[in-house]
């Protein structure tokens, strides 16, 4: 699955969490449940260092309604998400249940069946209209966010450019090395540049695409 793009079928919960009393001490756990992205509109947190931070744990079911009061620490409630998406949904909830309209999560809904994203424009189109209610809600296909999706993805497409190439260059002095054209020591040179420049080109594809791996999980984490 690309970054940016929604799951398919329904996300089954791995992780078994501490009870923490204060739900934002979930906050590492849900960064591992979720692999890093905003479940509601599939950002990365690890585009920057302190991007983490920027990010919170939301209540899928609002625990200012009374009756989901008792869910403020229940873990199955509870979601990783960007600072903007938890504004924008905020207490959001649907005054009738029946009829909706809801925002989807991951594992309650088959999300790809509700929204998708478009690969020339980088907006994200409605399939349902859940779908279409969570995309004005959430703002998803603001100028500045779909602005932000293209150049990740261009950063992505780019890194992928850089690592081919690189491949290449040590291909081509592996051959000069097997034909006498380098020396041993020269070759060491090669190889040392290719893997600092490789080590960087994986770093920037794996910030942008989510896939970095976080901090260790704390041991009260099964």
């Amino acid at each position: 699955m690309g970054v940016f793009q929604y799951p398919k079928g329904l996300h089954r919960r791995r992780l078994q969490p501490f009870p923490y009393k204060n739900y934002k001490s979930f906050k590492r756990v849900l960064q591992h449940e979720f692999v890093r992205v905003c479940v509601y509109c599939r950002t990365p947190d690890s585009v920057s260092p302190g991007e983490y931070y920027s990010f919170a744990v939301d209540h899928y079911r609002p625990k200012v309604v009374p009756k989901f009061k008792d869910l403020e620490t229940n873990y199955g409630n509870l979601y990783y998400c960007c600072g903007p998406c938890n504004s924008r949904k905020n207490d959001y909830w649907p005054a009738d249940e029946r009829l909706g309209p809801y925002v989807v999560n991951p594992c309650e809904h088959d999300m790809a069946a509700h929204l998708r994203l478009n690969a020339a424009t980088f907006e994200y189109e409605s399939r349902t209209p859940d779908g279409a209610h969570m995309i004005r809600l959430l703002q998803l296909n603001e100028p500045d966010i779909v602005g932000y999706r293209r150049r990740v993805v261009e950063t992505i497409e780019l890194a992928n450019l850089r690592r081919i190439e690189l491949n290449k260059k040590l291909a081509e002095a592996k051959k000069k090395f097997s034909k006498g054209l380098l020396t041993a020591a020269e070759l060491a040179n090669v190889e040392a540049i290719f893997a600092r420049s490789m080590s960087t080109v994986l770093d920037i594809i794996q910030c942008n695409d989510g896939t970095k791996a976080p901090r260790p999980l704390p041991r009260t984490v099964k």
